[in-house]
């Protein structure tokens, strides 16, 4: 017999366990400890839960009122650091530097806006033969 024919037998009478007999009420007292453990599990569950909801609820509370009250500290630093001072005493300054700079502005968006009208032009013709082939 070789060595692998033997460790084969060995697990062949390991599996087979009809041999072997069962204690008197094994079977009861398994299913009894089975449904009590089943049973401790279900009534300790929602109990670990509804804390571990409370914990994170009132986490997420104290999470946000820190969060409030740091950004309350640090706009209010910044807002009493940057005041904004009137730069100009004459009002017909202030409008000449106003318009100055709302026309610089302006210079720089039409600057940025000439590339579009490339694409404009050509979203333009596609849609034309778009109409074309769809009307045909």
């Amino acid at each position: 017999m070789t060595e692998e024919n033997k460790i084969e037998q060995l697990l062949k009478t390991f599996y087979d366990a009809s041999d072997i007999p069962l204690p008197e009420g094994f079977t009861e007292r398994l299913e009894k400890a089975i449904d009590k453990h089943i049973a401790e599990s279900v009534t300790t569950a929602p109990i670990h839960q509804k804390t571990r909801k409370l914990f994170i609820s009132i986490s997420s509370a104290a999470a946000v009122i820190l969060l409030c009250a740091g950004l309350f500290f640090v706009t209010d630093k910044t807002s009493q650091s940057h005041a904004i001072a009137d730069t100009f005493t004459n009002p017909e300054e202030a409008a000449l530097a106003a318009e100055q700079m709302l026309t610089l502005v302006s210079a720089k968006l039409n600057q940025g806006f000439l590339p579009l009208d490339k694409v404009k032009e050509s979203m333009d013709k596609t849609n034309e033969l778009l109409n074309e082939k769809l009307n045909q």
